[in-house]
């Protein structure tokens, strides 16, 4: 339930009138759905009658009137059988009883939360990956049609997690559909221009990916860097300057590549205190040093690259043992001529 307030109420030992929990602890009346945790704490296994249980059953009848929101009740498996046999009644009027296994069988694993703190995670196997798209896609079966702003902001958000998933797959061309197709579309019926402006973004990273750098270079020229700028995001901007410069680099265009990441993205980085954004930065700049080759730009590329290390190590980004790599390529060359470049 995107969007819904939602009251988590918690009941402690020697709680007897769970109604009186609920209303004390939501200032009356809830206005959301209600989470009721902790009921076991309010049980004592050697008492034959419970007084809780008895007051879930005496009362039942306030319940539509005094909450009149849906309730769970969430506890261990054990009380549900103790909750029929001493609360019938209320026990009746429940709606559904939910059971969740333990998460620790590997089939199982695909359900977790899956987001890896920089994008979908890169850990998962073939088969938990196919796993999580076909879970997005049945959210997204579910809530379609739905004309709610904020279903639909859920909508496009699990339509560009199953993007993400594609483009790790190396299908690039469903992931671009999606973005055209599903994203899009709903971005600009919601008006949002920035969000558009992020997912133009994204289809020109898989225009890039399959080699078409024109367009995509004409994609953050024109319809994503004016978004950013007339909305004042300076760090949006550094990051499409910073995707600019890698097309520049990657049509060998060095000179242009290497002004714009010296004066344009990495001084906002730097300002921002983004060291993420700022370690990966400086390793492209070098890449770009090594692969345009002039005197002293070895010895540039090195500096920045170790630089980038350590702070790549201290996050614990995975782009520390790219930069490894890398930096060991050129230790391990006497001259420039066998840099890698891209």
């Amino acid at each position: 339930m995107p969007g819904t307030s939602i009251h988590v109420v918690r009941v402690a030992p020697g709680t007897v009138d769970i109604l009186a929990e609920i209303q004390a602890q939501t200032d009356g009346r809830p206005r959301g759905p209600v989470m009721v945790v902790g009921l076991e704490h309010a049980l004592d296994p050697t008492l034959e009658k419970h007084p809780v249980l008895e007051s879930l059953n005496l009362r039942r009848p306030e319940w539509p009137d005094a909450v009149g929101r849906p309730t769970v009740f969430w506890a261990p498996e054990r009380l549900v059988g103790l909750l029929l046999r001493r609360a019938p009644d209320f026990f009746d009027w429940r709606s559904d009883t939910l059971v969740f296994p333990e998460l620790t069988s590997v089939a199982l694993r695909p359900l977790e939360s899956r987001t890896w703190v920089y994008g979908p995670d890169p850990r998962l196997t073939v088969e938990e990956r196919g796993e999580r798209i076909e879970e997005l896609r049945s959210r997204i079966a579910a809530h379609r049609h739905s004309d709610d702003p904020v279903v639909l902001r859920s909508l496009v958000g699990w339509w560009d997690e199953i993007a993400d998933h594609l483009v790790l797959r190396g299908e690039l061309d469903e992931a671009l559909r999606i973005r055209r197709e599903e994203e899009l579309p709903v971005y600009e019926r919601l008006g949002d221009v920035r969000g558009r402006a992020v997912t133009m973004g994204q289809i020109a990273d898989v225009l890039q990916a399959r080699g078409e750098l024109d367009e995509a270079l004409r994609i953050r020229r024109e319809e994503e860097l004016p978004v950013y700028e007339r909305l004042g995001d300076v760090r949006g901007r550094a990051i499409t300057m910073g995707k600019i410069a890698d097309v520049l680099q990657a049509r060998g265009e060095l000179d242009e590549a290497l002004r714009i990441r010296r004066e344009e993205q990495l001084p906002v980085y730097e300002r921002l205190g983004d060291v993420r954004a700022f370690t990966i930065g400086r390793a492209k700049m070098a890449l770009a040093l090594l692969r345009r080759g002039r005197a002293n730009d070895r010895g540039e590329a090195g500096a920045l690259l170790r630089s980038a290390l350590l702070d790549a190590e201290k996050l614990g980004i995975p782009e520390a043992e790219q930069i490894k790599g890398i930096l060991s390529q050129v230790d391990s060359q006497p001259t420039a001529s066998g840099a890698p470049g891209g």
